[in-house]
């Protein structure tokens, strides 16, 4: 058998070379290390809550209906109107002051008497920040029919959406008490 005896400095000697070639080739190759940071943040939102205050009434209607009975928003009646008393339906939307809210509704829907019977209805929204017993509210979204966003009053977070309509069936209607129901979801853009 064949011994190879290998001295110590010749060790020591071989791995610096390695060494300091590893060390000379990662310096022309560039940056060896590179590092940077990331920012986190989050905004904590209060829950929303949507509370209905008041229904839309159309008060009492004719049989023969010639003129599609209408509330608009400010609570003004037009149409065909046999008299009693009529209101705008009140949704009041809490949460985060000065966030905007995105509104989705099923809309047009039917009020219907439980026999079988319908009247369609179309409504239209207006949405506010004011108090309403303060006298006319200034929208801040005004009639749309549709899906709809705003943002939420900037001071305690609390608007108000006003639901008008109107009463799109026309002619002989069979005599009854109609009610229906629509949903309004209101969620965080």
């Amino acid at each position: 058998m064949f011994a190879i005896e290998i001295k110590k400095p010749l060790i020591i000697y071989i791995m610096k070379k390695l060494l300091s070639t590893f060390v000379f080739a990662l310096l022309l190759s560039g940056a060896t290390f590179a590092q940077t940071t990331i920012s986190a943040s989050a905004e904590v939102v209060a829950d929303l809550a949507v509370v209905e205050r008041q229904a839309i009434n159309f008060g009492l209607l004719p049989q023969n209906i010639a003129t599609a009975p209408t509330i608009a928003t400010d609570g003004t009646r037009t149409g065909d109107v046999a008299g009693g008393t009529s209101t705008v339906g009140l949704v009041e939307v809490l949460g985060t002051p000065g966030i905007n809210v995105d509104v989705l509704v099923s809309a047009p829907f039917n009020l219907d008497d439980g026999l079988g019977n319908t009247l369609a209805f179309a409504p239209n929204y207006n949405v506010t920040n004011e108090d309403l017993d303060a006298g006319n509210p200034t929208p801040t979204i005004t009639d749309t029919q549709a899906d709809f966003s705003f943002t939420l009053d900037g001071t305690g977070g609390e608007s108000t959406i006003i639901i008008g309509g109107q009463i799109t069936t026309a002619g002989p209607v069979t005599p009854g008490s109609y009610t229906g129901t629509s949903s309004i979801t209101v969620s965080y853009q």
